[in-house]
């Protein structure tokens, strides 16, 4: 598979590196919505036709995702699973994780922090073994203080926290440290 930038919105590079029977990791970098989908689903079935069932997508530089977007990971990944196959997403940012929690698609995709947790959900799953790695949504939920809502100590505005991490304020565009304990703090 080649590297190909749709509509100079979003950019895919296949990569082939972890060393699983199958699999391919595919970087995306720019956003995905209505005006790419559909070029975005025609590259990821032309990834199903060269043979790959384990897809592990990077999203670390997916910078936007719309619920057209997620339809199309969606509809890719009921492709792959009917192959016995499965679509793993890693690195997402908070921003897009979000969509996809308020959405209520969390428990539709296996979603990793990191490529290490993803590689040995595979290598399980290959084995016919339960996965022992905690999914990023699965760790969120386990914490009882989040979803957080609290106000940006900056300008007040009522903001939402999924998890813990670093946040830039929608309003006054300040960068926000959350901690495991709920405390927020200006950067």
């Amino acid at each position: 598979m080649e590297p190909i930038n749709i509509k100079d919105t979003l950019k895919i590079n296949p990569v082939k590196s972890l060393d699983i029977e199958g699999a391919i990791v595919l970087e995306l970098e720019g956003y995905l919505d209505t005006y790419n989908s559909k070029s975005f689903q025609q590259y990821m079935s032309e990834v199903i036709d060269e043979g790959f069932k384990y897809v592990v997508v990077d999203c670390q530089n997916l910078n936007y995702v719309s619920s057209t977007g997620i339809g199309s990971f969606t509809s890719f990944n009921r492709m792959l699973m009917q192959k016995k196959g499965e679509l793993i997403l890693v690195k997402m940012i908070p921003k897009v994780y979000e969509v996809f929690k308020l959405l209520g698609f969390l428990s539709f995709f296996k979603i990793f922090s990191t490529f290490d947790e993803a590689k040995d959900f595979l290598k399980n799953k290959k084995s016919g073994g339960e996965s022992t790695q905690t999914t990023v949504s699965e760790a969120v939920s386990e914490n009882s203080i989040f979803p957080l809502t609290s106000n940006c100590p900056v300008c007040s505005k009522d903001l939402r926290f999924s998890k813990p991490g670093k946040f830039r304020c929608p309003s006054c565009k300040s960068i926000l440290s959350v901690t495991d304990d709920g405390k927020i703090e200006k950067v």
